[in-house]
């Protein structure tokens, strides 16, 4: 089997149980989430001096660091799971 395949198949395994997961949990942050996206927007306030940025979300699940991250620019989220993207989608 090819690398490729592998991550393809793993992925979709992943999808699944990330479905399930979602369809489970609070489309607002978690304490934990929150404190975990303040620290990053304030580390790249202070490390990066410009916006406009193009910001890739890997592994966004139901999208709830985008509000986070857009004032430094466009945010692209990536996830396996249908439903978290579908979440993300409704909230943005």
């Amino acid at each position: 089997m090819l690398d490729s395949e592998i991550n393809s198949t793993s992925a979709a395994r992943s999808a699944g149980f990330y479905d399930d997961f979602w369809l489970n949990f609070s489309r607002q942050p978690a304490s934990d989430e929150l404190t975990r996206a303040l620290f990053i927007r304030d580390s790249i306030a202070e490390l990066v001096a410009k916006t406009g940025l193009e910001i890739l979300d890997l592994g966004c699940g139901r999208g709830w660091m985008a509000p986070f991250l857009s004032p430094f620019g466009s945010v692209t989220g990536v996830d396996f799971s249908p439903v978290g993207i579908e979440f993300a989608q409704e909230k943005n």
